[in-house]
């Protein structure tokens, strides 16, 4: 049921939620949002390596742990990225995102 290599779109979503948290997203919390709004097999674990390694070179990087997954920005690349997001997206919590599943 696991994809392999996980979809292109699948990591797009997951940057957005990593990019728009404001602490970091448990595991399971992640799952559920992504199974609510895909109907595409996935594998979190495999989805979290490959985007790993394309942010990598952009000087970005994950921080995973028992508190869950949370994108790691310097001041600079926080302002970097405002660019990216619009202003008026708000920061999502944990709690935020399980209402949205």
């Amino acid at each position: 049921m696991n994809q392999a290599k996980p979809m292109p779109n699948l990591q797009a979503q997951l940057m957005t939620l990593l990019v728009s948290a404001d602490e970091p997203l448990p595991a399971s919390t992640l799952r559920n949002y992504l199974a609510q709004t895909t109907q595409q097999p996935f594998d979190l674990d495999g989805l979290l390596i490959n985007l790993e390694a394309a942010i990598l070179p952009l000087g970005l990087r994950l921080k995973i742990n028992a508190a869950g997954v949370r994108l790691v920005l310097t001041p600079e690349q926080q302002a970097w990225l405002q660019h990216f997001v619009p202003q008026s997206t708000p920061k999502l919590s944990r709690a935020a995102l399980e209402i949205l599943a």
